[in-house]
C-alpha cells in the first residue's frame, strides 16, 4: 500500500489482466504509494484477458519515477484500453516506456497515461509504440496487396501506391481526438521459379493519450511510427516488397507544455523491388494523427506526422497535427471540434517530400495525397459538420483535405511556405485570412472556396472545378509560379456551371490565368468569364483561353490592356464540325502594346483532321484548306477544300494531310 520498487536488470513485475489488488475489480491495480523502477521492468499486460468492460487500470497514488535503465511496458486491453495513473511521473535519461496497441476491435485499443501533477521526460528518454499497431495486411486503412510492390497503409492520409497495386490504404481516424492504431502495409503472394514467395507490409504505430494536470516538460522522444515493409528475394532476379505501415495516434492534454523534445506519428517507408520490366517499389505508409491541448506553451521541440518515403513509388500521405490553446476558449474544450473551438491550430508538415508521385486530374493539375480532416466515425456523406480553426499552417509540401460535401470549414488565419495544398470537397471559407494566399487551393466539383474580397494568387495556384465565392473586388495573379485555373465544371457563386462573374478587376502581373473548359461537356451556353472592371496583363503575365466543346468561350472585361512582354494564348476546340472559338468582349478600350502577342498558332484542328484537312499523299501530302484550297502535295491528287465564312469567320483552321507507306 505504500511504495513499490523494481530494481536490478532482472527485476520484473507482471501485472496481468486477470489479476488485481485487494478489494479491486479484476484487472484493476490500486497502489497507495509510489513507484520506482531503477532497473528492470514493470510490465502491464492484459492482452490475454477478455472480460474487462472498464478496461485495465493501474494507479499509483504517489509519484512514479523511472531511472536510467528502467523500463515500463504498457499494453492495451481488448476492451477500453489500458490506463496508467500516478501523482507525478518522471523519466530520467536512459529510461523508456513501451506502448503496445490491441487489435481486437475495428480501430484498435489505446493506452492512456494520466498524471495528476507534473510529467517530466528528460533528454535521452523514449516513449515508443513504433510498429505496435495493426500488423502487415491488417487494419482499417490496410494497404492493398501488389504483385511486385504493395501499397502503404493509410491513417491520417492515404498510403502511397505500390508498383503492383491499383489502390491504396484509406484515411481514417479522428483529427481532434486521435485514438486509432496505425494500419499495416500491403504484401504480396506469388510464385516464381517454382517457389511460393510471401511477404507482408510494415506494422502501424500504436496509440497513446497523455493527460497531465500540471506541467508536461518533454525533452525526450514520443514515437508512434509505422515500420518499413518486409521484402522477399532476390529470386530469379526478382525482389518483392511490402508497403510501409501508417503512423499511429498521440493525444496530449496538459496544463503547461514545455521542453525541446520530439513527438512523431510518421509512416513507415516502402522498399525497393527489382523485376525484369523495370525497377520500382512499394508505397510508404501515411502519417498518423497528433493532437495537443494546452493552457500555455513554450514547447520548442518538433511535432511531425510525415508520410513514409516510397521506394521508387509513392510516398505515404501526410498525417494531421492539431494544436489547441484551451485558455482561449471554453472550459469544456477537450471534447469540442465544432465552431466553438475557435482557438485551434491545424498543422500539416509534408517533410519536404515534393517527389511524391502525383496523380493528374482531367485539367492537367498534378496532385498529391493529402492529410484528411476527420471527426468521429460518422456518415460524412449525410451528416453535416462544421469546423473553425484559428489558424492553419501547411509547410514543406504539407497538403490537407476537407473530405465531404456537407462539411464546412472557416479559417481565421493561414500561413505556410507556398508549397502546401488545401483540398476542399465541402465549403472552405478563408475570408478572414487577408488577400495573399500562402498555399495552393484545389476545389472539387462539390466544393466551395470562399475568397477574401481582394485576392492575390501569389506564387501558388487555385484550381476551380467547383464554386468560387468572394473576390468580388479585385483578383491579382503575381509571381511567376502564380496560377489560377478556371475549369468548365466550375463557376462563381450564383452563376450557372461554367460561368465565372467577378465584380472587380483582373491584374496578371506575372503567372497565368488559365480558362480551360475542354474537359466539360454539358455547357449549352458555352463558357463565360466576366470581369466588371478592367483587365491588365503586365510584362511576363499570361492568359490562356481555351474554347469549350459547345458554343466556345467568352472572356469579357471593362477595358483590356496588354503591356509589352505579356501574352494571350487562344486554344480552339475540335468537338464540332468546324470547331469552337474564343471571343474576347471588351466594353471599353482594348490596348495591345508593342511586344505583346495574342496567339493561337497550331491550336485548331490537328494534322489529318478538320473540314478542309489535306488529303494524304505517298511522298508529299496536300495542305489543309480554309480561306482557300490547300496546296497539292507530290503524292496527292486533290487538296484540302475551302470553307468558313468570309464575313463572320469563327472556324478553326484544318490540318494538313499525311502519308502512310512502307519503304
Amino acid at each position: 500500500q505504500q511504495n513499490l520498487t523494481v530494481s536490478q536488470p532482472t527485476g520484473r513485475i507482471w501485472l496481468l489482466g486477470d489479476g488485481k489488488t485487494a478489494n479491486a475489480p479484476v484487472s484493476q491495480y490500486n497502489f497507495g504509494g509510489s513507484l520506482t523502477v531503477s532497473q528492470g521492468i514493470l510490465l502491464i499486460d492484459p492482452r490475454s484477458a477478455t472480460a474487462m468492460p472498464a478496461g485495465t487500470w493501474v494507479t499509483f497514488a504517489g509519484p512514479a519515477l523511472v531511472q536510467t535503465a528502467g523500463q515500463i511496458q504498457i499494453f492495451a486491453s481488448q476492451t477500453n484500453g489500458t490506463v496508467f495513473s500516478s501523482g507525478n511521473f518522471t523519466l530520467n535519461s536512459g529510461s523508456s516506456v513501451t506502448i503496445g496497441g490491441n487489435t481486437a476491435t475495428a480501430t484498435g485499443q489505446s493506452v492512456t497515461m494520466v498524471v495528476a501533477g507534473a510529467m517530466t521526460t528528460a533528454l535521452g528518454t523514449t516513449i515508443t509504440g513504433n510498429g505496435q499497431g495493426f500488423g502487415g495486411r491488417a487494419g482499417p486503412g490496410v494497404g492493398p496487396n501488389g504483385f511486385y510492390g504493395a501499397s502503404g497503409g493509410g491513417h491520417g492520409g492515404p498510403g502511397g501506391i505500390g508498383q503492383g497495386a491499383s489502390t491504396t490504404g484509406i484515411a481514417y481516424g479522428n483529427t481532434f481526438r486521435p485514438m486509432s492504431l496505425g494500419s499495416g502495409g500491403g504484401g504480396n503472394i506469388h510464385s516464381n521459379c517454382g517457389t511460393i514467395n510471401a511477404n507482408t507490409g510494415g506494422s502501424g504505430g500504436a496509440a497513446l493519450r497523455v493527460v497531465v494536470g500540471g506541467t508536461f516538460s518533454h525533452s525526450g522522444t514520443i514515437d508512434m511510427d509505422g515500420t518499413i515493409g518486409t521484402s522477399v528475394g532476390p529470386s530469379c532476379t526478382y525482389t518483392w516488397a511490402g508497403g510501409g505501415g501508417s503512423g499511429g495516434s498521440i493525444w496530449i492534454d496538459t496544463g503547461i507544455w514545455t521542453g525541446v523534445g520530439s513527438v512523431s506519428a510518421s509512416g513507415g517507408p516502402g522498399r525497393s523491388t527489382t523485376m525484369v520490366a523495370a525497377a520500382g517499389g512499394s508505397g510508404g505508409g501515411s502519417g498518423g494523427r497528433i493532437a495537443v491541448y494546452y493552457n500555455s506553451s513554450t514547447y520548442s521541440g518538433t511535432v511531425q506526422a510525415l508520410g513514409g518515403g516510397g521506394s521508387g513509388m509513392e510516398y505515404g500521405g501526410r498525417g494531421t497535427i492539431y494544436l489547441y490553446d484551451k485558455s482561449a476558449s471554453f472550459s469544456h474544450t477537450i471534447y469540442l471540434y465544432d465552431k466553438s473551438a475557435s482557438f485551434s491550430h491545424l498543422m500539416v508538415n509534408g517533410g519536404g517530400l515534393q517527389t511524391n508521385t502525383y496523380w493528374t486530374d482531367a485539367g492537367g493539375v498534378s496532385l498529391s495525397r493529402p492529410a484528411w480532416i476527420l471527426n468521429d466515425p460518422v456518415n460524412g456523406a449525410t451528416t453535416p459538420q462544421s469546423f473553425t480553426f484559428s489558424r492553419i499552417t501547411l509547410l514543406n509540401y504539407g497538403d490537407v483535405l476537407l473530405p465531404y460535401a456537407l462539411w464546412d470549414m472557416t479559417v481565421q488565419s493561414v500561413d505556410g511556405d507556398q508549397t502546401g495544398v488545401l483540398f476542399t470537397i465541402g465549403t472552405t471559407d478563408l475570408t478572414p485570412c487577408g488577400s495573399v494566399l500562402p498555399m495552393s487551393v484545389y476545389v472539387y466539383p462539390t466544393g466551395t472556396f470562399v475568397l477574401a474580397p481582394v485576392m492575390d494568387v501569389r506564387g501558388v495556384y487555385v484550381a476551380v472545378h467547383g464554386t468560387l465565392s468572394g473576390a468580388q473586388q479585385n483578383l491579382t495573379i503575381s509571381q511567376t509560379t502564380g496560377k489560377m485555373w478556371l475549369f468548365g465544371d466550375g463557376k462563381t457563386l450564383g452563376a450557372p456551371v461554367s460561368q465565372y462573374n467577378f465584380g472587380g478587376s483582373l491584374t496578371v502581373s506575372q503567372g497565368i490565368l488559365l480558362i480551360d473548359p475542354r474537359s466539360a461537356t454539358a455547357m449549352p451556353a458555352g463558357t463565360w468569364v466576366t470581369f466588371a472592371g478592367p483587365a491588365l496583363v503586365q510584362t511576363a503575365g499570361q492568359i490562356q483561353i481555351f474554347a469549350s466543346q459547345t458554343n466556345g468561350t467568352v472572356f469579357s472585361s471593362g477595358n483590356f490592356t496588354l503591356n509589352s512582354g505579356s501574352s494571350v494564348t487562344i486554344g480552339g476546340n475540335t468537338a464540332t464540325a468546324t470547331g469552337q472559338s474564343v471571343t474576347m468582349v471588351v466594353a471599353g478600350a482594348m490596348t495591345t502594346a508593342t511586344g505583346t502577342t495574342i496567339t493561337g498558332n497550331g491550336q485548331g484542328f490537328g494534322g489529318r483532321t478538320g473540314v478542309g484537312n489535306g488529303p494524304n499523299g505517298f511522298y508529299g501530302a496536300s495542305g489543309g484548306g480554309h480561306g482557300g484550297p490547300g496546296g497539292i502535295g507530290q503524292g496527292a491528287s486533290t487538296t484540302g477544300i475551302a470553307y468558313g465564312n468570309t464575313f463572320r469567320p469563327t472556324s478553326l483552321g484544318s490540318g494538313g494531310g499525311g502519308n502512310i507507306h512502307s519503304n
